[in-house]
């Protein structure tokens, strides 16, 4: 084909333009929701379009740029006219979308006191979400307003928007008592002191109530039938239920003292004067019982140990305890004189017979007198001093009478007996030789004798008697007398019966030998040396030298 100019080929030839522009759109859009909208302004640019004829064309899009795009795929169609009324077009694609997930905003951590009578809560909350698109709905695993059990329960809220897009949330419903059990005390009551430094108190009615409404122990402090002291005391009860909650009350127990002191005051007295005056001096106890138990001081008019007057004094005692609660008694001091005097005796008096009786003439003497009002009185014994007493206990009784006419007496008693032994005498000691032919010797002995207070005869028994046969040796001879009351008296004297005569010795004749042969000396034999003794032994007899001896055995 051959080449030709264009310009040439249009004027020379009459030419149409039948091609249509070239339109050129932007991309693809992908735009997300306008926040509080589900749709979105989606601006664009970059559409353009090319024409043969080399004219600039406008392009218009529908929907234009700028405009409110739906939720979804929306298509845009860009257009553009040349001068010959050729038309191009192109499309793409905007679309809105949603893809940020919803806020999901659950209740901080939520706790509820149980329901009045139960361990259960019936509980409320607000669970909220937010979205980009302004709607969004939430809810919850445990709807709101549900009953909750005891302790922790986790709960979990879903948010989920228009689009499917979802979040969730979780928070924690605890259902816990912290509510104080509701305790409920007896009225304060006030009580009187018992005996001792406290009372024993007892109360009831305390009471409590709890929401769970578990039946609940009321403990008190101090207890119920405690010692309270004296005073005001508080008392406080208190309760714990199973989450060990405690409520508590308190009530006073008021221990006063309006008894007064039980005072004891002795009996009237009745005294005697003191000693030389018509006055006495006075001691006396008392005795006091409280209930406060304590120990309390007694305050008398006169007090004890005071002097009081002859006649009747009235005593006044009186005393106070801790709280001014007071005790008195009264009673009689009554001084006067019925009292005896004092007599004194001499001591029992113990006489022998007159000598050659059996009574005697007795003297006594020391009795006196003392009276309470030292006065000098004289003292009567019967029978009197110097008066002859029989044998045997007689009983002296002696009196003095006082000014007032009271009466003392005392007695002793005069014993007359025979208490001397008899007065024995003995013989002279004596010292006799064997009889003869005899160790032994009879002795005779004589003058024993024995005289006695009573004046009886009395014999008098040796032992061992005269012409008794004594040993070798030295005896004691024991003479005695008995009177008619028993008395013994005794004496003793001794005989020694000995051998001082030596024994008779008869030799043989002399003798004339020769010596033996070749010697000086001579072995001599003899005999018939003999020997005799008063006692009747026949004495061994011994010659010197070689000590022959009568047996005729040479003694070693």
């Amino acid at each position: 084909m051959a080449k030709f100019d264009i310009l040439t080929f249009a004027t020379l030839t009459p030419c149409y333009n039948i091609l249509n522009p070239t339109v050129t759109c932007p991309s693809n859009i992908t735009a997300e929701i306008d926040d509080g909208n589900t749709t979105a302004v989606v601006e664009f640019s970059g559409e353009t379009a090319v024409d043969n004829s080399g004219h600039d064309i406008n392009v218009t899009c529908a929907p234009p740029s700028g405009s409110t795009f739906a939720y979804g795929d929306n298509d845009v169609t860009c257009s553009a006219t040349d001068p010959e009324g050729n038309v191009g077009t192109c499309s793409f694609t905007v679309s809105v979308q949603d893809t940020t997930r919803p806020q999901a905003r659950c209740p901080p951590r939520t706790f509820s006191e149980y329901d009045y009578g139960n361990t259960t809560a019936n509980v409320t909350y607000i669970a909220t979400a937010t979205d980009n698109s302004g709607y969004v709905n939430i809810s919850c695993d445990i709807p709101s307003g549900s009953v909750f059990g005891k302790g922790n329960t986790r709960v979990t809220c879903t948010a989920t928007d228009f689009a499917g897009n979802q979040d969730t949330c979780r928070f924690r419903v605890t259902v816990r008592d912290r509510t104080d059990p509701v305790v409920t005390c007896p009225p304060s009551q006030t009580v009187e002191l018992e005996n001792g430094n406290t009372t024993i108190v007892m109360f009831d009615g305390e009471s409590a109530t709890d929401n769970s409404g578990e039946e609940m122990t009321v403990t008190c402090d101090p207890p119920s039938n405690s010692s309270f002291p004296l005073g005001e005391t508080i008392v406080t009860c208190f309760a714990m239920d199973a989450s060990n909650n405690v409520g508590t009350c308190g009530f006073k127990v008021i221990v006063q003292d309006t008894t007064d002191p039980e005072l004891s005051c002795p009996a009237n007295l009745t005294v005697e004067y003191d000693f030389g005056n018509t006055t006495a001096v006075v001691t006396f106890n008392t005795s006091v019982t409280d209930n406060s138990g304590h120990s309390l001081d007694v305050t008398c008019s006169p007090p004890s140990g005071s002097t009081f007057e002859s006649g009747t004094t009235e005593v006044t005692c009186s005393t106070t305890d801790a709280s001014n609660n007071e005790g008195g008694c009264t009673f009689n001091v009554t001084v006067q004189d019925t009292t005896g005097p004092v007599v004194i005796c001499p001591e029992n008096v113990t006489v022998d017979y007159d000598y050659g009786n059996m009574s005697a003439v007795v003297v006594f003497d020391g009795e006196s007198a003392i009276d309470n009002g030292r006065h000098v009185l004289n003292v009567t014994c019967d029978p009197p001093s110097n008066t002859t007493f029989g044998e045997g206990d007689t009983v002296v009784t002696c009196s003095a009478t006082d000014f007032f006419g009271n009466v003392g007496f005392c007695t002793f008693t005069v014993s007359i007996s025979d208490t001397t032994n008899p007065v024995v005498t003995c013989p002279a000691d004596m010292t006799v030789e064997y009889d003869y032919g005899n160790t032994t010797a009879v002795v005779e002995f004589s003058g024993e004798s024995v005289t006695d207070n009573s004046g009886e005869i009395l014999s008098v028994t040796c032992n061992p008697p005269s012409n008794s046969t004594f040993e070798d040796g030295e005896h004691v001879v024991t003479c005695s007398a008995t009177d008619g009351t028993g008395n013994v008296g005794s004496c003793n004297f001794t005989i020694v019966v000995q051998d001082t005569t030596p024994p008779m010795v008869t030799c043989p004749a002399v003798l004339a030998v020769e010596y033996d042969y070749g010697n000086t000396s001579a072995v001599v034999e003899f005999s018939g040396e003999s020997a005799t003794d008063n006692s009747g032994e026949t004495p061994s007899v011994t010659c010197d030298p070689h000590r022959i001896l009568h047996s005729g055995m040479a003694e070693m």
